[in-house]
């Protein structure tokens, strides 16, 4: 995921038209999934439980995934005046 991240922040910072970008998911959806729907059966449980927050389930932050971040977003500027 950090190795992607930072792919998609070098593309933004390359291209002349992004003005920005914007990513936050500050914790992975639980194991069990996201719940029931507004107005569906209570046993009409979405099961997505994509692991793509800043920390996980258990609020331990992704270290992995962190410095990649970090590393990425100091590195925008550069990116983005050596186009």
């Amino acid at each position: 995921a950090g190795k992607r991240y930072a792919r998609w922040v070098k593309a933004a910072a390359e291209n002349p038209w992004c003005v920005g970008v914007s990513v936050f998911q500050y914790r992975d959806q639980p194991v069990t999934g996201r719940g029931p729907v507004a107005g569906a059966s209570p046993a009409a449980v979405h099961g997505e439980n994509y692991a793509f927050g800043m920390v996980d389930i258990t609020n331990r932050p992704r270290w992995s995934l962190l410095e990649h971040v970090r590393s990425a977003n100091i590195q925008a500027a550069v990116w983005r005046n050596s186009r």
